[in-house]
C-alpha cells in the first residue's frame, strides 16, 4: 500500500511566496502561496473565499511572474495558538 503522499498525481514544491488573489468582483486580496502544483495550490489569506468562486492569481517566486485563473475547492479557518 503506497503512503499518502504517494498518492497525488503531482508533486507538490513548497515555494512559501507573497501572491496577489483578485477576485470576480475585482476585489485584491494578499496571501502567502504555500506549495504549487500542476493541478493547483494551497493558499493563506486572511479573507474567507467561497468555494467555487473565480480567482485570478499571480505570484513571483524566484523573480518570474506565475499568474493562473482557479476556483477554491475548501477552505478551512486556522485556529490561533494559546
Amino acid at each position: 500500500m503506497r503512503e499518502y503522499s504517494e498518492k497525488r498525481d503531482f508533486h507538490r514544491m513548497q515555494v512559501n511566496t507573497d501572491i496577489e488573489i483578485i477576485d470576480s468582483n475585482g476585489n485584491t486580496f494578499a496571501g502567502v502561496c504555500r506549495d504549487l502544483s500542476a493541478s493547483g495550490m494551497q493558499i493563506l489569506v486572511a479573507q474567507k473565499m467561497a468555494v467555487g468562486s473565480e480567482l485570478r492569481t499571480t505570484l513571483h517566486p524566484y523573480q518570474r511572474q506565475v499568474s493562473a485563473i482557479g476556483n477554491p475547492v475548501r477552505g478551512a479557518a486556522l485556529r490561533a495558538r494559546g
